[in-house]
């Protein structure tokens, strides 16, 4: 059994299972197949609408078809919900470092860094905005 197959056995169980929405979201993503996984997403934040896990995996999908003001809202809304969360600022920046929105790009890198100061992506996306490498 594949892990699409898997989760869309426990989705057969129990239908109103965020999470398993969610890991369904993710084999989609994995498969390059983002509407479906957008699809999923959808499902599991009507179920959870406060979930960070399926909003910052929307906002990735989203920023791979290129949606990036989408992708943007997706982060901002989850980072409403849980503003010390090191991954939401650090997705957010690389989207607005996307947009050409540097500052705000830089602003988000330094929010992620006061979180977690030794993450070396995010240090290294924050260098390559500020000097332009």
């Amino acid at each position: 059994m594949t892990r699409f197959q898997a989760n869309d056995h426990a989705l057969a169980i129990t239908p109103g299972d965020s999470g398993a929405l969610i890991n369904r979201g993710n084999a989609l993503q994995a498969l390059k197949r983002y509407e479906d996984a957008l699809a999923s997403y959808d499902r599991a934040l009507a179920i959870k609408p406060h979930s960070m896990e399926a909003l910052n995996n929307r906002a990735i999908v989203l920023g791979e078809l290129k949606r990036l003001d989408e992708a943007l809202a997706n982060y901002d809304r989850a980072l409403a919900i849980g503003p010390e969360n090191a991954e939401l600022h650090y997705n957010r920046g690389d989207v607005l470092r996307e947009l050409k929105r540097l500052d705000e790009a830089l602003a988000s890198y330094d929010r992620a860094l006061a979180i977690a100061p030794d993450d070396v992506a995010v240090l290294t996306n924050r260098a390559i905005v500020a000097f332009g490498t």
